[in-house]
C-alpha cells in the first residue's frame, strides 16, 4: 500500500520512506488517494465565544454563528470544521471556521476523481507545516512560514510545533501583469537579477522599481500578518522566519537585514526537486487521513462483498442453490422409487395399498405448503401495516394534549414565526421539525438559541433545506 499525493499535474508516491515523483498517475487497488486545498480555497471566519460555553452545545452554537456571520448562502452545502483554541487570558475560545461550498470541490477535484474515482483525504496546506521539523531537524519555537507563487501566498504562524493562526499575502500574478511577463520569464528574472537595484541595466530602472515595491509591502504585509498574532494570540514576537518560493531569488538575503535588526532569524528554505508544500503535504496526509478534519466528499467506493449487488446476487446464488439442491434430492428419490417400482413388479398389488397411503401423505404434505404459504403472507402484511402504523403514530395530530414543556416550546415557535410539520419526545429527547418563509429563515437560529435560554441541552440540527425556493425547513433535537 502507497500514499499518493495528487496537486493539479504534480504526482507523487510514497512508499515507506521513500517519495518518487510519477510522471503519470499510477494507482494501485489499496492506494490511499490524498490532495491539498489552499487558504485561498476555504472561507475563514474567526469568531469567539465565552469558555462557559458548554462542550456538547459548542459545535451548534458554532454552526449557528457560521451560518449567521461568515456570508455562507443557505441555498449551498458546505464542508465545514472548526479549529478551537482556549485562550485563558480572556476566557475563550478562538474558534477558526474553515468552510468550503461542495459544489466547488467537486469542479476542483473533478479531473482527479476521473482518474481515481475517489479521494480518501484532503488537508490544508498550512496545516502541513508541523511536519516541517522533523523532516528538517528544525527545534520547534515560535515560527512564521511564508510561502510565495504564481497564484498563491500566505504566512502560517506556529508556536511550539503547533498550529496557531495563517493569512493570505499577495501573490505574485498582480505583479506580473504589471511587468507583463509570463511567469517562466519571471522566474529567469529573479534568477539572474533578483530584487536588488544594482543588477538591473538603465533600460530595466521601471522593471527594477515595480520588484523593489513589490517586495517592499510584500515584507510589510508579512510585519502586519505577525502583529495581527500579538494582539489576537499574545505572542510577543516570532523567533523565525522561514522564507520560501519554488524558483531561486538572487539576494533575497539582502532584504532579511530589517528582521535581524528586530532579532528575528529570516532564513530561506532552499528549493528542492519537489515543491516544499507538496512534499509537506505528502508526510502530513500520512500521519492525518483518518483525522476528524477531512474536506474531501469523495469517498472510496466499497469493497464489492458490501455493495447490494454482491448481496443480491448471493441471494440468488443461494436461491438456485437451494432450488437445485431440491431438484436433485427429489431426481434421486424418483430414481429410487422406479427401482423399487421395477423390483417389485411382481408384488405391485399388496404394495398398492402403501402407494395410496403415500398419495395422501403427499397430498396432505401439498395442503399443509399452501397453508404456510398463505400464513407467510399473512405475516409479511401484517408486517407492512405495524410499519405503517408506526410511521403514522410518528404525526402529531391536533388531539394531543400539550404539556408544560411542549407549552414553552409552543409560544418560542410563536415569537420565533416558527410552523411545525413534526413533533416528537422519546424519553429526554425532544425532535421538532419546523418550517418558514425565507424572510423569517433567521428564525430558527433563534430558535435555538431560545431552547439554550431554557435550559435545554444537545441542540443539534440538520442541514437547513429549502422547499420551491420560498419554504425552509429543519429537523432540531435537543434534550431538557
Amino acid at each position: 500500500m502507497s500514499l499518493i499525493y495528487i496537486n493539479e499535474n504534480t504526482f507523487l508516491k510514497k512508499t515507506d520512506s521513500t517519495i518518487e515523483k510519477l510522471d503519470k498517475l499510477k494507482v494501485e487497488k489499496n492506494d490511499i488517494i490524498t490532495s491539498t486545498l489552499s487558504i485561498k480555497d476555504v472561507i475563514t471566519y474567526t469568531f469567539k465565544l465565552p469558555l462557559s460555553t458548554p462542550k456538547d452545545q459548542l459545535d451548534t452554537t458554532c454552526d449557528i454563528q457560521l451560518y449567521e456571520n461568515a456570508g455562507l448562502d443557505l441555498n449551498k452545502q458546505y464542508k465545514h470544521f472548526y479549529i478551537k483554541k482556549e485562550l485563558e487570558n480572556e476566557n475563550v475560545y478562538l474558534i477558526e471556521a474553515l468552510a468550503i461550498e461542495e459544489d466547488l470541490l467537486k469542479s476542483k477535484f473533478a479531473n482527479i476523481i476521473e482518474k481515481t474515482n475517489y479521494i480518501d483525504y484532503i488537508s490544508l496546506s498550512f496545516l502541513t507545516f508541523s511536519e516541517f521539523y522533523n523532516l528538517y531537524e528544525k527545534e520547534t519555537k515560535r515560527d512564521a512560514f511564508v510561502y510565495l507563487d504564481n497564484n498563491q501566498s500566505f504566512i502560517a504562524v506556529y508556536e511550539n510545533g503547533e498550529y496557531l493562526y495563517s493569512k493570505t499575502l499577495n501573490p505574485l500574478k498582480p505583479l506580473l501583469k504589471s511587468l507583463d511577463l509570463t511567469y517562466d520569464k519571471f522566474i529567469q528574472l529573479m534568477d539572474t537579477k533578483g530584487v536588488n537595484k544594482e543588477n538591473y541595466d538603465l533600460d530595466d530602472f521601471l522593471m527594477a522599481n515595480e520588484v523593489d515595491k513589490f517586495f517592499s509591502d510584500y515584507f510589510m504585509s508579512i510585519n502586519n500578518r505577525i502583529s495581527y498574532g500579538k494582539s489576537i494570540f499574545y505572542l510577543d514576537n516570532v523567533d523565525n522566519i522561514y522564507f520560501y518560493t519554488p524558483f531561486n531569488i538572487k539576494d533575497i538575503n539582502t532584504l532579511k537585514d530589517f528582521w535581524e535588526l528586530s532579532g528575528v532569524n529570516f532564513e530561506v528554505i532552499k528549493n528542492e526537486e519537489i515543491n516544499l508544500l507538496d512534499k509537506l503535504a505528502v508526510y502530513y496526509n500520512e500521519n492525518h487521513y483518518k483525522d476528524k478534519i477531512n474536506f474531501s466528499i469523495f469517498p472510496k467506493p466499497p469493497k464489492f462483498y458490501k455493495t447490494k449487488t454482491f448481496q443480491l446476487v448471493m441471494v440468488i446464488l443461494l436461491s438456485f442453490g437451494i432450488f437445485g439442491a431440491d431438484f436433485a434430492y427429489r431426481t434421486y428419490q424418483n430414481q429410487q422409487i422406479q427401482t423399487t417400482i421395477n423390483n417389485v413388479a411382481k408384488q405391485l398389488k399388496t404394495k398398492q395399498s402403501k402407494l395410496h397411503k403415500l398419495q395422501t401423505i403427499n397430498k396432505i404434505v401439498i395442503n399443509k405448503m399452501n397453508s404456510y404459504n398463505k400464513e407467510i403472507s399473512k405475516i409479511h402484511s401484517a408486517i407492512e401495516h405495524i410499519k405503517k402504523v408506526l410511521q403514522t403514530s410518528l404525526i402529531l395530530t391536533n388531539q394531543q394534549k400539550l404539556s408544560k414543556e411542549l407549552l414553552i416550546i409552543s409560544n418560542l415557535l410563536k415569537k420565533n414565526h416558527l410552523y411545525t410539520f413534526k413533533i416528537d419526545k422519546n424519553d429526554k429527547i425532544f425532535e421538532i421539525g419546523v418550517y418558514t418563509t425565507i424572510k423569517n429563515r433567521k428564525y430558527i437560529a433563534h430558535f435555538m438559541n431560545d431552547l439554550l435560554k431554557y435550559n435545554y441541552q444537545n441542540i443539534q440540527t440538520d442541514n437547513i433545506q429549502i422547499i420551491n425556493n420560498t419554504i425552509y425547513t429543519s429537523i432540531i433535537r435537543f434534550s431538557k
